[in-house]
């Protein structure tokens, strides 16, 4: 791999951490590297797919800014005669649309947490199977292995040992025990509580035979 790779290198990276146990890391990592999508005139190509020449549009139509697409195409090819948005209230009509859809995207996330308290609502005390799904100076979250679920294991229900977080290699490391939990980590984990009017799910690590988490 290249010393200063650049998003045509990300394939190679995908394809060499497939079906390895840093499959879930890079794949995690990689995604991180990616800038949010943004709706704007001015084509800036793709990161991702390492694209200088680059138009989001699906098919078939569901969003606005498709509309928009295909109307500057069919005006290009001839086939429309209608207004067309520019200049400056195309860039306010570019950022209405980004601002739109987080706002529509924050919402499914929402539901997606709604609906997963719900279903757990029932099943404190149970053990599951999860990965470390994100670590932050507070704690790190576990994504479940059977269902599209996560949950908080706060640090301060790490009461074994003091805990640093270490940013640069997604950890969180026991100053006395060497225990560690980190990105990617297969885990298995406890239901501790779920909180419908916060939304929260909170788990704790078990602690298996012969293993050092």
């Amino acid at each position: 791999m290249p010393q200063r790779p650049s998003a045509r290198d990300l394939p190679a990276f995908l394809q060499a951490a497939h079906g390895t146990p840093q499959e879930f890391l890079v794949g995690r990592l990689c995604l991180r590297a990616m800038m949010q999508a943004r709706y704007q005139p001015v084509n800036d190509g793709h990161f991702g797919l390492a694209s200088k020449a680059y138009c989001h549009s699906t098919s078939p139509i569901r969003r606005y800014a498709d509309i928009v697409v295909h109307r500057a195409l069919k005006y290009a090819l001839g086939l429309f005669s209608g207004p067309l948005f520019s200049g400056g209230r195309l860039l306010a009509l570019a950022d209405q649309l980004s601002r739109r859809e987080r706002a529509a995207m924050e919402a499914e996330r929402e539901m997606a947490r709604r609906l997963a308290v719900l279903l757990l609502a029932d099943r404190v005390g149970e053990h599951f199977d999860g990965v470390v799904s994100s670590v932050n100076e507070f704690g790190f979250f576990v994504e479940l292995a059977d269902m599209p679920v996560e949950g908080l294991v706060p640090l301060m229900d790490l009461g074994d040992d003091y805990y640093a977080y270490d940013a640069d290699r997604q950890r969180l490391l026991g100053r006395n025990t060497g225990r560690q939990f980190k990105l990617g980590q297969a885990l298995r984990v406890l239901l501790a509580d779920v909180h419908k009017g916060r939304l929260e799910i909170r788990f704790i690590p078990v602690k298996q035979a012969g293993s050092s988490v």
